[in-house]
């Protein structure tokens, strides 16, 4: 975890003076709440155009739709006749009891959504894919396309399958990135509630004195040594911004320690009324941040989390004041190692974070500061830095999951233009002369054409015709149509093609 602290705090300066007293630490906290406040937005996919993006989930939709279609472009006629015609009593959904639109499609298959896409692809919407496409074809087209289309959409629905669970993890990631970085900025009691109420990252629970992270502690209970609990430094960084530009005062409050110029609605935080005036603090603080925000790096990554942290902690022991005798050796002795904000020194008196005075800057030992030592150096959690490190982690695993799902939707895109190249195609591929039926050729069917129409299971004239088969009364039996015979080179040759093709979809 301390890893880049450790880096940090090496090349942290021992002392200097800061006459800007707590305004630099302040807008690198900014920068940490704008992060961390940030919407989370969903990726999109670009979908021809710089202005025209879609979800990951809509994307894989819209292609599917396509691919469907040009599934349908094959199918046989037997099938076609009856997406073509009337609807079965009970609905498209029925056509599972038909044994052709069974046998072809199988029996789980969506009717109504097959219907729904076949009435699609035929609307005069899809007109200019029809003319394009030659469609409809012919059978004897059909059947030489049929293979190499079906293993292409089988393969479709493989990555169809992959890119819908990569979203999937995606989307989960992206929630977790959202619940870490409210966590970060409001602490755990904030998170438990954010988690309860929505998952989504635009419907974040309102801020209120019950669960704004500050205890019944005054500012020096609460701020002097972080030790990561709710309520406490360190635990939420909202806490932290109250602790850097506020004082605990029997006097007046101090506006001024976080910008050269006061913030309106800053108060002392002492007892009573500690969570009401630190609730009131903190959005007096996020407004003065939101008139400042830098659109730069403002996107919440892994890489925008550490800089803006490592950017802050760079102040450690950075900015100290001497009252009126310049700091002895005895004082210099790491006491402000971990210090963040401005603190004071005056000849032996060693510094600290108390801020009980009018005018704590003008006192020994004084500072509005913050020690974190306990959370730096390991004996207590600091809950908001490990929250920016989960942060950090599921952003990253969010652009892993999404850069898998826009590869395999290039791969889907890539099976897309293979099957409409090959119906664009088709007819540049000569089709065996036995299928078109030239004078002379052998009347004995082939082997393959035999032996498929021997295989069919459901010896009945609409099973027969599901397989592209004659069914003979007599026999009752499956039979092969005329005009096949001898077709076994034009098969084998479409079934290499296929799974050529299968192949690279595959690679």
């Amino acid at each position: 975890m301390f890893l880049e602290l450790a880096l940090i705090l090496m090349f942290a300066p021992n002392f200097s003076s800061s006459a800007g007293e707590n305004a630099k630490e302040f807008k690198d906290m900014c920068r940490l709440y704008q992060l961390f406040s940030a919407q989370v937005p969903e990726r999109k996919i670009s979908t021809g155009g710089e202005s025209t993006t879609q979800s990951v989930q809509q994307t894989v939709q819209a292609t599917m739709t396509e691919l469907n279609q040009l599934n349908l472009t094959v199918i046989s006629k037997a099938v076609e006749d009856l997406l073509s015609g009337k609807a079965p009593d009970g609905g498209w959904a029925k056509l599972k009891d038909n044994t052709v639109a069974k046998t072809y499609f199988g029996a789980d298959a969506d009717f109504e959504h097959i219907h729904t896409t076949y009435e699609s692809l035929m609307s005069n919407e899809n007109k200019q894919l029809r003319d394009e496409l030659k469609i409809p074809l012919t059978e004897l087209k059909r059947n030489k396309l049929r293979p190499l289309l079906q293993k292409l959409f089988s393969a479709a629905k493989s990555y169809e399958t992959e890119i819908t669970s990569q979203n999937q993890i995606y989307n989960s990631k992206r929630a977790a990135l959202h619940k870490a970085l409210r966590a970060a900025l409001y602490g755990s009691k904030y998170k438990t509630q954010l988690t309860a109420v929505d998952k989504s990252p635009a419907a974040d629970p309102q801020l209120t004195t019950q669960n704004f992270p500050w205890g019944a502690k005054d500012r020096d209970e609460a701020c002097k040594d972080a030790d990561g609990k709710d309520g406490m430094a360190g635990g939420a960084l909202a806490t932290d911004m109250v602790c850097l530009c506020t004082i605990k005062s029997a006097g007046a409050a101090k506006s001024d320690l976080c910008s050269t110029q006061e913030i309106n609605g800053l108060d002392k935080i002492q007892t009573p009324g500690e969570k009401t005036n630190a609730l009131a603090n903190f959005n007096a603080l996020k407004d003065k941040c939101a008139a400042t925000k830098n659109i730069q790096n403002a996107e919440p990554t892994p890489e925008n989390f550490l800089a803006a942290a490592s950017n802050l902690f760079n102040h450690l022991s950075a900015n100290s004041k001497t009252v009126t005798a310049a700091a002895s050796q005895a004082a210099l002795e790491g006491k402000n190692r971990y210090f963040l904000g401005v603190h004071v020194f005056n000849a032996a008196n060693p510094p600290g974070c108390d801020t009980e005075h009018n005018d704590p800057l003008t006192q020994n030992s004084k500072g509005v500061c913050i020690d974190y030592k306990k959370v730096l150096t390991g004996a207590e959690v600091f809950t908001w830095y490990n929250e920016l490190l989960n942060a950090a982690k599921e952003a990253r695993d969010a652009d892993e999951a999404f850069a898998q799902a826009a590869r395999m939707l290039e791969r889907l895109h890539g099976i897309k233009t293979q099957m409409e190249a090959a119906l664009l195609t088709v007819d540049l591929v000569a089709i065996p002369t036995v299928l078109a039926g030239t004078p002379g050729t052998s009347e004995q069917p082939s082997v393959e054409e035999q032996n498929k129409c021997k295989a069919a299971t459901n010896k009945t004239a609409e099973g027969c015709a599901s397989v592209n088969c004659d069914y003979d009364a007599n026999k009752k039996e499956c039979k092969p149509k005329p005009g096949t015979e001898n077709a076994t080179a034009g098969a084998g040759t479409e079934a290499a093609a296929a799974e050529s093709a299968e192949d690279k979809v595959h690679r």
